[in-house]
Formats: C-alpha cells, sequence, structure tokens
C-alpha cells in the first residue's frame, strides 16, 4: 500500500521491486506521455519487464491519483477484473455485459484521477469493449502485442544494455565480471534475476554460470530457484509465449520461427528471410509474400520475434528456447545455409555488395557455428565463412576476418579446390598481421597446386592469385626483384583467362595490373607504375557498374606517383578523389582512410615547398586525422605511417623541434615491425636525418643516412630509388657542413645519378641534384 496521502481505492497486488535496473528514464517517458496520450501500452517479450515497469510507474507516482487499480487482463481473467474494479470504485454492475461495458466506459469518460493497468493483455480486441474514445484519466497496458495504435501510444519495453545489466548484477551477487553474461543473455530482465537467484542460492560466481549456461541453457532456465518479483522462470516464461502463437493459422509461422532459431539476434533483412525460409525443410516450392509478412505477423503479436518494414529479429533466449522444444533436426541449419548463401549476392571483395553481406555477418556467424556443432558443417558452411571473411577484411575488420578463415580451414570433406581458395583468402589476410606467417603459407600452397598454368580456368586463376599475393608479401618484405617475377607470372596467366573467361575490367585483372605497378613503383620504376596505373583507372572506370573502391585504389596509386614525379596539383587532384570515395563506402576508420588522408596531406606538404606555407599546416590537420584514428584502431605500422607524416609536417613548416621526436617514434615503429631493407623503413631513416640535418646535429643524420645505405646494400633494391637518392643527397650535405668538398662533390654526383634514373634529366629534383654538382664540383662537371 502507498503512503498515507495517496490514492483513496489502491489494488496493485505486486510490492515494489526496489532493484528495478536502468528504467528511470523510460518511467518518465510513460508519464510524459500520458499527459499527451491517455492509453499507453507497453508491449515486448515475456520477461522483458513490463509488468514491473507498470508496478513501479504505479507507486513513484500513486499520490497523483485517487484510484489505482490493476486489473489481470489475460484471456479469461479480464471480466473477473473489471467486475472488481467496478465494485470498489462504487460501479453498479448486473449480469448484462452490454451495459457493464457503457458503465465502466463512462467512468473512465468522466473521472480523471484514475490510473488503470490492464496487465498482460493478449491484443487490443480484448479492451476496446471497456474503453472509451477519449478516457479522461489514464490507462497503462503491458502486453507481447505492439498493436495497438487504435487504442493508445505503443512503447516497446527494450532490453537492458551490457552496462546497466552488469551493474545490476554486481549489486545483486557483488561480482563485477557480469558483462560476458548480459550479451549471453541478451539483456533479458527476468534472465538476469534468475541468474543473480541461482548464484545466490548455490554459491558460485557469474563466470561459473556462464559456463553453466553454454552448456546446457534451456536447463539452467528451467531451475529453481526462481527469479524473485517474477512468477515464472525464464523456461516457463518463453514455452508459454511460444505455445500461444497460432499456428494453425499460420502455419508458415512454425517454419520462421524454427529456421531464425538458428541465426543471430540482430536484425536479418526481410529479402534475406525470404531466401532462408525458401530453402527450410518442407518449405513451399514457391513462397507467398503474403503468407510470410502474416506468419512474421503472428510472431510479433507475441513478441517472439520483432518486426518492421525491413527487417525481422529475435531474441537469442527465445531461439535457444525453440530450439529445445523440438529435436534438433541437421536439416534445419543445412537449410538456414543455403538460404544465406542464396542472400549473399556480388563479389565480397567489392563496395558494391557491401550492403548485401554487412547485415549478414552475425547470421552467417551463427548459423555456421550450429553447423559446426551439430557436425553437419559442409561446403556451404565454408563458403560462407570465406565469403564473409573475405568482406569483414575488405572493411578492415582483421581480427573477425581471421577467425572465420581459420574455422572455415577446421573443416573437411570440402572439395580441394575451395579449401585452397580459402587457404589463399586466409594467407592474403595474415599478410596484414604477419607476414613472414603469409609467406610460408602462401608458399605452401604453390608447392602444392604448382605455379605453371595447366587450362584449368578455376585453378589457374587461384594460381595467378596466389602469385601475385605471394609477390605483395615479398614487396614487404623487401624482396623485390623476386615480387617482380612472380607478378610478372600472375599477369601472363590472367592474360590467358581473360581471353577465355574475364571480361578486361574485372576485378582480377584490375588487381593483377595494379599490383604489377605497385612493385614497379617499389624498385623506382616509375614509367612502368604511370603505365600500370593509368590502365587500372581506364579498366575501373569502364566496368559496367563501377566498384568505388577499385576506382579509389586506382586514384591513390597515381596520387602517390604524381607526388614523386613532382606534379603536386595532380596528385591532390587523384587523392582528394580517392579520400571522397573512401570515406562514403569504408568505415571511418578504415587503413585505406587513414592511407588516404597521410596521402593528400602529402600533396599538400608538396605544394607547401613549392612556396605555399600555408598547405603545411592543412597537411598537419589531416596528419593529425589520420593519427587518432590508426592510434583508435591500435595499427603499428598506420601510427608509424602517420607520425612520419607528422614529423615532415613539422619539419618543413620550421618546427624541428616539434618534429624530432615524431621523426624518432616513427623510425622506432618501422624497426620493430618491417624487416632490414624495407623500402618504408629505409624512408624513415631518411626523415630523420633530414630532420638531425636541420636540428644542427650532423654527426646523427650522417648515421641515419650511411645507415640508409647500409641497408640498401643488403637489398635488392635498384641504386636510383628515391631512398638512395635522397641518402646520398643528406650525406653530401653533411659533408658541405663539415667542409669536407670532395666528398661533397661525391654523394651529390651520386645523388644526380639517382635522380636521373629515378625521374629522368629533365625532372626539377635532377635539376636541384645538378646545380649542387657545379656548385661543389665546379661548373661542367662530369655527371658520372
Amino acid at each position: 500500500m502507498p503512503m498515507s496521502g495517496g490514492p483513496v481505492v489502491w489494488d496493485v497486488p505486486h510490492p515494489l521491486n526496489r532493484r528495478l535496473a536502468g528504467r528511470d528514464e523510460m518511467l518518465h517517458e510513460i508519464g510524459e506521455r500520458l499527459r499527451e496520450h491517455p492509453v499507453q501500452a507497453l508491449y515486448g517479450l515475456s520477461g522483458i519487464g513490463k509488468t514491473q515497469l507498470a508496478v513501479t510507474f504505479a507507486y513513484r507516482q500513486a499520490r497523483d491519483y485517487r484510484v489505482v487499480y490493476w486489473v489481470d487482463a489475460s484471456s479469461g481473467a479480464i471480466l473477473r477484473g473489471l467486475r472488481a474494479f467496478a465494485a470498489d470504485v462504487g460501479i453498479e454492475l448486473d449480469d448484462d455485459l452490454s451495459a457493464g461495458h457503457q458503465a465502466i466506459r463512462a467512468f473512465l469518460a468522466e473521472r480523471d484521477d484514475y490510473l488503470l493497468i490492464f496487465d498482460r493483455a493478449p491484443d487490443a480486441s480484448a479492451l476496446e469493449p471497456w474503453l472509451p474514445e477519449d478516457p479522461a484519466g489514464h490507462i497503462l497496458i503491458t502486453s507481447t502485442s505492439p498493436a495497438w495504435r487504435r487504442l493508445g501510444h505503443p512503447q516497446r519495453v527494450p532490453p537492458l544494455d551490457e552496462t546497466i545489466g552488469a551493474d545490476y548484477l554486481k549489486t545483486r551477487t557483488g561480482d563485477a565480471r557480469g558483462g560476458a553474461l548480459v550479451r549471453r543473455l541478451g539483456g533479458l530482465p527476468l534472465a538476469l534475476e534468475q541468474a543473480a537467484s541461482y548464484v545466490e542460492a548455490t554459491g558460485v560466481d557469474l563466470e561459473r554460470y556462464l559456463q553453466l549456461f553454454d552448456t546446457a541453457a534451456v536447463e539452467l532456465l528451467g531451475t529453481q530457484p526462481q527469479a524473485e518479483d517474477y512468477d515464472a522462470t525464464v523456461l516457463v516464461t518463453l514455452s508459454l509465449a511460444l505455445d500461444a502463437i497460432d499456428s494453425e493459422r499460420h502455419p508458415l509461422a512454425a517454419t520462421a520461427l524454427r529456421a531464425l532459431s538458428y541465426l543471430d539476434a540482430e536484425q536479418l533483412p526481410r529479402r534475406a528471410m525470404m531466401h532462408v525460409l525458401q530453402a527450410a525443410p518442407r518449405a513451399e516450392q514457391a513462397l507467398n509474400e503474403i503468407e510470410v509478412d502474416l506468419a512474421l505477423g503472428a510472431l510479433a503479436a507475441r513478441s517472439v520475434v520483432a518486426v518492421d518494414p525491413a527487417h525481422v529479429s529475435m531474441h537469442a533466449l527465445v531461439a535457444e528456447v525453440t530450439r529445445r522444444m523440438q529435436p534438433e533436426d541437421p536439416s534445419w541449419i543445412l537449410g538456414v545455409q543455403r538460404g544465406l548463401r542464396a542472400a549473399l549476392t556480388g563479389d565480397a571483395q567489392l563496395a558494391s555488395s557491401f550492403a548485401s553481406y554487412a547485415p549478414l555477418v552475425g547470421h552467417v556467424t551463427v548459423a555456421c557455428g550450429h553447423a559446426v556443432r551439430l557436425g553437419v558443417a559442409d561446403e556451404d558452411t565454408v563458403h560462407l565463412l570465406d565469403r564473409m571473411a573475405t568482406h569483414l577484411q575488405q572493411r578492415g575488420f582483421y581480427e573477425q576476418a581471421r577467425e572465420l578463415f581459420e574455422q572455415a580451414l577446421t573443416i573437411d570433406g570440402v572439395p580441394r579446390l575451395v579449401r585452397a581458395g580459402v587457404r589463399l583468402d586466409h594467407s592474403a589476410l595474415i599478410d596484414f598481421i604477419d607476414s613472414e606467417e603469409a609467406v610460408r603459407l602462401m608458399h605452401a600452397l604453390l608447392e602444392e597446386v604448382g605455379a605453371d598454368p595447366t587450362g584449368d580456368l578455376e585453378l589457374d586463376t587461384l594460381r595467378a592469385d596466389l602469385q601475385q599475393n605471394l609477390a605483395l608479401s615479398l614487396h614487404s618484405r623487401g624482396d623485390s626483384e623476386r615480387a617482380r617475377e612472380l607478378i610478372g607470372r600472375a599477369r601472363r596467366i590472367h592474360d590467358r583467362v581473360v581471353a577465355e573467361k574475364d571480361r578486361p575490367e574485372s576485378k582480377n585483372v584490375i588487381d593483377t595490373v595494379s599490383n604489377d605497378g605497385l612493385i614497379a613503383w617499389a624498385v623506382g620504376d616509375y614509367e612502368h607504375a604511370l603505365r600500370a596505373w593509368n590502365e587500372t583507372l581506364a579498366l575501373a572506370e569502364a566496368a559496367a557498374e563501377p566498384d568505388p573502391l577499385l576506382v579509389a585504389r586506382s586514384l591513390s596509386n597515381l596520387g602517390v606517383l604524381y607526388e614523386n614525379l613532382e606534379r603536386p596539383g595532380d596528385s591532390e587532384d587523384h587523392h582528394r578523389r580517392a579520400l571522397e570515395l573512401r570515406r562514403k563506402h569504408l568505415p571511418y576508420d578504415h587503413p585505406h582512410v587513414v592511407i588516404s588522408l597521410t596521402s593528400l596531406a602529402g600533396a599538400y606538404r608538396a605544394h607547401g615547398k613549392a612556396g605555399n606555407a600555408s598547405s603545411f599546416a592543412a597537411a598537419l590537420t589531416l596528419d593529425e586525422e589520420a593519427g587518432a584514428l590508426a592510434e583508435a584502431r591500435g595499427d603499428r605500422l598506420l601510427i608509424g605511417l602517420a607520425v612520419n607524416a607528422q614529423a615532415l609536417d613539422r619539419w618543413l613548416s620550421g618546427d624541428v623541434a616539434g618534429a624530432l621526436p615524431l621523426a624518432l617514434r616513427a623510425l622506432e615503429i618501422r624497426r620493430a615491425e618491417l624487416s632490414q631493407g624495407h623500402p618504408t623503413l629505409l624512408q624513415a631513416l631518411v626523415n630523420l636525418g633530414r630532420i638531425q640535418l636541420a636540428n644542427g646535429d650532423p654527426d646523427a643524420a650522417a648515421a641515419c643516412f650511411a645507415e640508409t645505405l647500409t641497408q640498401w646494400r643488403s637489398s635488392d633494391l635498384p641504386s636510383h630509388h628515391m631512398q638512395v637518392a635522397l641518402a646520398h643527397d643528406g650525406l653530401g650535405q653533411v659533408a658541405d657542413a663539415r667542409g669536407d668538398g670532395r666528398e661533397a662533390c661525391r654523394e651529390f654526383r651520386l645523388a644526380l645519378q639517382a635522380f636521373i634514373k629515378l625521374l629522368g634529366p629533365e625532372s626539377a629534383a635532377a635539376a636541384r641534384a645538378r646545380e649542387k654538382v657545379e656548385l661543389h664540383c665546379g661548373a661542367g662537371a662530369d655527371v658520372a
């Protein structure tokens, strides 16, 4: 009973739940909305806490009403409850039901001082005869059905979020490790309270409860002790909700229920649901969309699924109970996998397919997990895991992708070519994480399938992809000559495959030509790289449906090359276009977004060196954004890239003191992550040397330049590589600062030779180097 001064008539048969968690905002919203709409319906899954919300609202707001009354509105109980209500508030009722309706409607239309709660109402039709069109007081309804708009305002009661649920468990049990359990229980308050009661009664901790749940979920949900403040266990509550579904009227509802029980709790697009139902056991040959909509509506009426115009979803605990209510039948999970495979349209590597793949990540993971659990994983399982892992890799979620690839590789009994394809995709991902391991994996696969084409188009395509991936991995480790050999072999195979199967603008061809250009650029063959990347841009843009990420990659590559060729205007234009495409189609912190930010900053630096000093500040802004994204990802190489770029921004703008610690950090990161002689490591050494020289420390600068050349000599990089040219130029400046004219002449001459081979005798870099040679070696000095 509420405190004195409250209602004259009070009938709420439940005590106040003083441990109700995470519902304050919703309780406030109920009060606000009742002032606008006198009928409010709280709907949601059984066990979600609708009744507890209504009880708490009644106790908290009791002083606002003269009558607070609770009516059990479940089937068969509503008339008895309303007769008791009428007797308590002074309404005379006889056996004439129509007159009873009229009398109660009149009371509710005239009095404005009541809160009438209808608990567990099945649907709007059960209450409609008793309610006036415009109630003067407030009516609160709890129901599993969302269909209340013709009577009042429906408000869905959501699960508790992880933080609130974990805090609740900590309060109840003293154990702060409840986050994982909250996720596993889907934030269902009844399940959390039952878990807390079990922990209190048995003395186990939440970690042990989670272990028990993972091995015997449904048994645990049905055990005593029953949760306090609730009148049934999770198993009983959800089983009753499932039993209430009208399967005879909507036979497809049972099929949808069972199929959804093998999927994730996240939203499933309705288009994918159609594919899954079509592939389900005993499904009709052609599904009627109207029947599907009605079946999902029947499930939504009990809140065992949630639906909107585009999606359907099932709570994880409903799925657990659904699977328990009937024997496990492998044909169901196999059908679900077939449906998901049909729903995955397009190439997983292309941005045009992201919209098809992204909403299905969790569903594929869960469905394939069930297939493995039941021992029926097959080629569909491997295909789904491989394609979804490839999609995740393209979006920059490398660890998630790795887990799915590795799960796919544990599945036996699939065709050799399918397994080889997964091994190739997996090794390409590993290259982002551990290039040594990637090279080992790819060499093993190449030895197994052979390097030479045999005329089998699928196998030859695999060989070409394998050799170009291996080429990239070897290139990243500094073995550029071997990389060029392998990429050449891949191009020759693809040229033949294209003639027999693919269009010239196919992704396979674009990849191979693009990688050919990348390796040529890395070894200083700018002319070859320029031809290759212009070709890839033309091919990517000529496709019937151009993929924005392929176009962006070509633009980005050309932007870097134009920067090297000292064409800052072209560089900025290409990098800006690439960044726009990547921001639009990739996650905000994707590595390619970070790279595009630093690349565009590089173009701004080039403008700054050409005399536009304000460009350095613009470059630093982009590089600091790139650094923040890289730090948030924890990606060491990306951090090194961004920090190195920030050092250049500060040095070129005159802030040598600010540049030095950044350059030192960039070198430290690259030393730890890259092999000796790697071009990117040489770049960090050269940049630090130039900054040390500007800082007035020629000895430290000379050490950096000398180490650059030592590492270069131990690699297979050509003499005209950019970092070699810059290292010789730096040593020339050190010699000049020490007054050693002969040594300065020699080093500047070596730098000039490298710039001429790299960029041509008429390039701006060659012209600057020639001026230094003439100054230190004499006018007309022989370049050789």
